[in-house]
């Protein structure tokens, strides 16, 4: 990346997420790989660690920040800060 061109900043909401050496196919399951939008999109972030056996929300940080919203979807996403800025200098 150019000097120019970096990083400076970034602001947010944030949470955690358990577990050490989080696997990419965790954060978006290829399952949901199919889709040709991002609109939908911020609801599969995490789906299946966010969700029992049964397919009911668990107690997953994502599931306990209601009215949160992701800049990705729609007003009922309950998944990501609505409020984010990444500065770039």
């Amino acid at each position: 990346m150019a000097p120019e061109n970096h990083i400076t900043d970034v602001s947010g909401a944030g949470f955690p997420i358990p577990g050490d050496d989080i696997d990419t196919d965790q954060i978006l399951p290829a399952k949901f790989m199919k889709e040709v939008t991002f609109d939908n999109m911020a609801d599969y972030l995490f789906y299946d660690a966010r969700r029992d056996d049964d397919g009911e929300f668990n107690n997953h940080p994502l599931n306990r920040f209601g009215g949160a919203q992701s800049p990705w979807s729609t007003p009922t996403s309950a998944v990501a800060p609505r409020e984010s800025t990444l500065h770039r200098r």
